[in-house]
Order: C-alpha cells, then sequence, then structure tokens
C-alpha cells in the first residue's frame, strides 16, 4: 500500500491541468470559498505540524523530492497489478563521475509535466471569453494551484542532476592551527579549514609558503607529520593532498576523521520557511564548486591541546 500512494500523488498532479487544457473544473471552488473554507483549513493543518518546533523538514520538501520518482513508480505499481512484473535493478552508488549527468528515465516525464503545466497557464491567463463560467469562476483557484504545481516540477528537475564527484571523500569543515614541516628543520603555521581522505585545505599568512619534496603537515599528538603535495593555490589558501601515506597512518587518519569522541555535530534542520528560500535561492544562481569550495560537513574541533613546537 505504501508503494500505491504514488497513484494518487500522480493524479493530484495532474489535476490543474484540466483547467487550461479541458476547460474542466476538478474541485468547484472559486475564490471566495478557497478563502473562507480552504485556507483555514490548510492553515490549521500547517500550524499542527511538527516542524514547528522539531527542526523536521517534513512539510513540504520531502513531499517535492518524491516528486521525482512519482512517474516511474507509478507505472511499475499499475505494470505489478495487471501480472507484469519486472526485475530488481540495484543501480551502482558512489561512483566518480567527471561530468555532471541525469537519468533519462526520470527526466523526460518531468519534462512533459513542465510543458503541459506551461501550456496550461498560457490557457488560463489568454483570452478567458471561451472558458466556461464555471472555469472563470475557479480560474484564480487554478492559477494558484498551476504555480504551485509549476514549481514543484522545477525543483524536481533540478534534483535530478547528478553534479561531477571526482572527490569521492567527504570533506570535513575544521578550524585548527596546523604546521608545515620539512627535513630541513623549517617549521611553518597555517591553519587547517577543510580534512578529508585525500587531502587538505590550510590558509595561511605568509605568502609565498615554501613547498618542498619533503613538507609534512602537522596538526595534533595522536597523528605524526603526513606528507602532503601541493596541487593548487592562491595568495593565501593551499589545496595539498596527502603524499605516500603509510597503511598505519592512513588508518590513523581515517580513525582521527570519523571516530575521535565529540567529532560529530548535532545537526538540525532549519524552519522550514528558511529551507524553501534556500532552495529557491539554488534554483536561481546553483552553487559554484571548485578545488577551493567543496562540500563540507561541519565537525566539532578537537580539545585544544598544549603545542610542543616553539
Amino acid at each position: 500500500m505504501h508503494w500505491f500512494n504514488n497513484v494518487p500523488r500522480l493524479v493530484l498532479m495532474l489535476m490543474p491541468l484540466s483547467y487550461g487544457l479541458l476547460g474542466i473544473i476538478p474541485i468547484l471552488l472559486n475564490s471566495e470559498a478557497a478563502l473562507t473554507l480552504l485556507l483555514p483549513l490548510w492553515g490549521l493543518q500547517v500550524l499542527s505540524l511538527g516542524w514547528l518546533n522539531r527542526g523536521s523538514r517534513t512539510a513540504f520538501l520531502s513531499e517535492l523530492t518524491g516528486w521525482v520518482l512519482t512517474v516511474p513508480l507509478t507505472m511499475t505499481v499499475l505494470s505489478n497489478l495487471i501480472g507484469r512484473i519486472g526485475g530488481f535493478r540495484v543501480t551502482p552508488k558512489h561512483q566518480r563521475r567527471d561530468r555532471g549527468s541525469t537519468s533519462v528515465e526520470l527526466l523526460l516525464p518531468l519534462l512533459a509535466l513542465v510543458l503541459f503545466n506551461l501550456v496550461n497557464l498560457q490557457g488560463l491567463l489568454s483570452n478567458a471569453s471561451d472558458l466556461p463560467d464555471q472555469v472563470l469562476a475557479g480560474r484564480p483557484v487554478g492559477l494558484v494551484w498551476g504555480v504551485i504545481n509549476l514549481l514543484s516540477l522545477i525543483v524536481a528537475v533540478r534534483a535530478c542532476w547528478d553534479p561531477a564527484a571526482k572527490d569521492l571523500a567527504p570533506w570535513q569543515k575544521l578550524q585548527m592551527e596546523a604546521w608545515i614541516e620539512d627535513d630541513g628543520g623549517h617549521r611553518y603555521p597555517c591553519c587547517i579549514t577543510a580534512l578529508s581522505e585525500s587531502g587538505v585545505k590550510i590558509a595561511y599568512s605568509r605568502s609565498p609558503l615554501p613547498w618542498v619534496a619533503s613538507s609534512k603537515l602537522r596538526w595534533c599528538q595522536e597523528l605524526p607529520a603526513l606528507p602532503v603535495i601541493l596541487t593548487s593555490k592562491t595568495d593565501t589558501e593551499a589545496l595539498l593532498h596527502w603524499g605516500d601515506l603509510a597503511r598505519q597512518d592512513r588508518y590513523s587518519l581515517i580513525r582521527w576523521l570519523f571516530c575521535r569522541p565529540g567529532c560529530w555535530v548535532d545537526r538540525q534542520a532549519p524552519q522550514e520557511g528558511r529551507a524553501l528560500l534556500a532552495l529557491l535561492r539554488r534554483l536561481i544562481a546553483p552553487p559554484k564548486r571548485g578545488p577551493f569550495s567543496p562540500s563540507l560537513i561541519p565537525q566539532h574541533p578537537p580539545a585544544r591541546q598544549a603545542s610542543t613546537h616553539p
């Protein structure tokens, strides 16, 4: 029964199209009834949701992401009901992607629905002399419903896009003092701003920071100084990859990154309104990912330790 819920969801996605495409009102509701009956009921339901005070995004955003799979799941459910049971396919996850990509099976139905919604809105906004009186009375409701439907479909289309993933290691957001050392006995202070299994991003005030083949990074007592290789740099930042790490050193690094006590931040989702505004900003201006702007997971820095370095 859980998967069958996609069938009425698809029906609700198609219902507002009947206003402009067919000249049929799916729900006999004019503007006055919407304000006096529907709006109070909807507002009461929204106010009763727990996301207002528990930081859970379950009112709107979870529904929007479900739109991505509505058409394929509905077709699968109907195929199973008539006895055409397909095979089970496991798609690979967490793979390296040098370029962004999308799934045609997910994208094409959503693009078709976007096109139908645009035609529907054009029909509602055009000359209304040929529309029946009941359609004219319900046109404001149809316009609001159609606009919400269109925006939701655009969000679903955007969710189909998988950005490039050249580095599969998760990056942790940290702020820690560190030192660049070399075999010549030189030591230069810096600050770690991001850290992962594959590398580290540091900031420094001294420019240019000298780099040699024996350069190593040290930031805590639990780990030895680890060899680093410079991959990118600016006047104030540098992106480093780990050099040839011994197996024990790599194991210790992974344990320090993910298993040290108190490292994980107790994250709470923002209020639904703020989350929706952030979603709209992402639709208008997608974030630019680069070597110096990876997606970061916040972490608590380790307890401050007495430094053994002069």
